[in-house]
């Protein structure tokens, strides 16, 4: 009796400890889980796009995407999901079947059409990392170009969770 009440002593504070806590990280999913979830619960995802070798994506993961702050507001508003803007792979986002038309042999330097749909140029250009919010409905809301700072991505988030 009294070891099980010393386990019980020992395990209830930490249960309790780790149901309060927040995850120390962004958990991704998979484009077709993300469009799962967001249809059966009503809740926008978020597609970060970013490409190898880009400094410009790597300062994002670094310093914006591990932010707490940010970590909490995208893990409790949004179905994120994290994608190469230049794979080759082939996604179906919204019944709709996407392809990187650069030949596989000629390398990874041409965009995804996937990326190329959803990300809204800005004066012409496309910017690396890209940020875009989608409704459940598959409505684009939001197309957030380049690096953003920890304030500048917060206030976008917030204006479309």
């Amino acid at each position: 009796m009294i070891r099980l009440f010393t386990f019980l002593l020992l395990i209830i504070p930490s249960i309790s400890f780790s149901q309060g806590q927040t995850k120390d990280y962004i958990d991704w999913l998979s484009l077709e889980k993300a469009q799962e979830y967001s249809k059966k619960y009503n809740k926008n995802m978020l597609i970060y796009f970013y490409r190898s070798n880009c400094e410009f994506c790597e300062k994002m993961k670094l310093e914006t995407l591990n932010d707490k702050n940010i970590i909490n507001l995208i893990n409790n508003n949004f179905f994120p999901v994290m994608l190469n803007g230049r794979t080759k792979d082939t996604l179906v986002f919204n019944d709709r079947v996407f392809g990187n038309q650069q030949p596989i042999n000629h390398g990874s330097t041409f965009r995804h059409d996937l990326f190329f749909d959803l990300v809204k140029a800005v004066n012409g250009q496309y910017y690396w990392p890209s940020t875009v919010i989608i409704s459940n409905n598959y409505e684009t809301l939001m197309s957030i170009p380049g690096f953003q700072p920890k304030r500048n991505y917060t206030k976008l988030l917030r204006e479309n969770k």
